[in-house]
């Protein structure tokens, strides 16, 4: 069971992949700044050409492909461009390689904003391109595979019509809502940490998730990443507006991999701390990743 990796970041879909029983043959990612990261986990070397530039020669056999194309296009929080966006372009780059090699499966992992109606002509056209394949679209919670986090996803899903079979949506691994209080030994480790100032939108949209509950979103910039759930509770100071109170601490970096997933012995190797929270924020949790794996594992190969 061999896959090729897109827009690979620091491997979190990927590790779920190997997690599961899955070898990654071929990892491609042009952030260069991410490579020494995922070279320092991963058996194979992270390709850092621009998936534009790639030519389906360029990829070995493998039974699937699995890749998360850039969010920023589609997110609710920004512009939501989609398919106009340069960074919602690659998205069909990542579909003419799929028609171009025809795998048995593939994975392609995004932001609920790609559900939005405004996009509904878009996902219509990414089946029609994809006509050769069964797809199945589902928006899954990280909380129900395990992970203490606040998080939806789109999984798009699709197995060649050859395969006569469509994916089914991974069953639940976890029967109660996981809490930060189940990684507490790891939500101990200050350093490194942004320090600077809050973004408007963290000040109108975060709270302070507490031990006894699920985190917020970990997101892939340091100014709106959330606080540690030691700190007090933020004070609203207007219509949604709230102010952070003195005593209070943003998540480092470590402790944001924590809450996504990451096992301890992750190796994040990063220039700055920008980056740092940038590859932890951007990544599939791990174990959502292995959940959409084995569900593919048990559909296709048993």
């Amino acid at each position: 069971m061999r896959v090729a990796s897109f827009f690979s970041g620091a491997g979190g879909l990927d590790l779920g992949f190997e997690l599961a029983g899955f070898e990654v043959a071929y990892a491609n990612d042009k952030w260069i700044g991410v490579k020494p990261t995922y070279d320092a986990n991963f058996i194979v070397e992270l390709d850092t050409r621009d998936i534009r530039d790639l030519h389906p020669d360029d990829i070995p056999f493998v039974d699937g492909f699995i890749g998360g194309p850039p969010c920023q296009a589609w997110s609710e929080a920004g512009v939501m461009k989609g398919k106009d966006d340069p960074r919602g372009s690659v998205f069909w780059d990542y579909i003419r390689l799929i028609r171009a090699k025809g795998p048995k499966f593939f994975v392609a992992e995004n932001v609920k904003g790609l559900l939005a109606p405004r996009n509904e002509k878009v996902l219509t056209e990414f089946k029609k391109e994809l006509h050769a394949y069964n797809i199945a679209t589902y928006l899954l919670d990280a909380t129900d595979y395990g992970i203490p986090q606040r998080r939806q996803r789109v999984f798009i899903v699709g197995y060649h019509k050859d395969l006569n079979k469509v994916f089914q949506v991974p069953r639940k691994s976890f029967h109660r809502n996981p809490v930060l209080l189940d990684i507490f030994y790891r939500l101990d480790d200050p350093d490194p940490l942004y320090t600077g100032g809050h973004s408007s939108r963290f000040l109108s949209r975060q709270r302070v998730a507490g031990w006894t509950e699920a985190s917020y979103t970990i997101v892939a910039t340091g100014r709106q990443v959330p606080l540690h759930p030691s700190s007090p509770k933020m004070k609203k100071v207007g219509k949604d507006l709230f102010e952070v109170q003195p005593g209070s601490r943003r998540l480092s970096i470590p402790e944001c991999a924590a809450i996504q997933g990451f096992p301890a012995g992750f190796n994040f190797r990063y220039a700055n701390i920008t980056d740092g929270y940038k590859m932890v924020g951007n990544a599939v949790p791990p174990e959502l990743g292995r959940a959409v794996a084995n569900q593919i594992k048990l559909e296709l190969f048993t």
